[in-house]
């Protein structure tokens, strides 16, 4: 967290964006993290061998940082979908929504609401995995 928080903050000294809101973060960040653990959770415990979990673990992390940070606009349509399937993607939208001059909290809590959402689901399905690799 000390990292993410540091690297906000240089972003916008660095691309004149106000801090004003930068506190968004401490929602931003426990929420995409929840979101992203128990998907990665999920695939890891339930893939039939060790290989197919670590191959799922690295391209979805890949995919977490590339679409979650490239400009919506600029992607192909069907790339665009499989950004939106991505939590974090929504955590990403409500820190850029915050440095609007007057931002739409509604919006931005709607994006945390996703997060948040997609977390608790994602969360108590790795809770099964665990409890159904433990059993075998």
């Amino acid at each position: 967290m000390p990292g993410t928080i540091v690297t906000a903050v240089m972003g916008s000294v660095l691309f004149q964006l106000p801090m004003t809101h930068l506190w968004i973060l401490l929602a931003v960040i426990p929420l995409s993290g929840a979101a992203l653990a128990g998907l990665g959770a999920v695939l890891g415990l339930l893939a039939p061998r060790q290989e197919l979990a670590t191959l799922c673990g690295q391209l979805g992390m890949s995919a977490a940082l590339l679409l979650g940070v490239l400009p919506a606009d600029r992607m192909p349509q069907v790339v665009s979908y499989a950004r939106d399937l991505l939590p974090s993607t929504y955590g990403v939208e409500a820190l850029a929504r915050t440095f609007d001059g007057q931002p739409d909290w509604w919006v931005v809590c709607a994006d945390l609401g996703v997060c948040a959402g997609v977390a608790v689901v994602s969360l108590a399905a790795a809770t099964w995995a665990y409890r159904r690799a433990a059993v075998r």
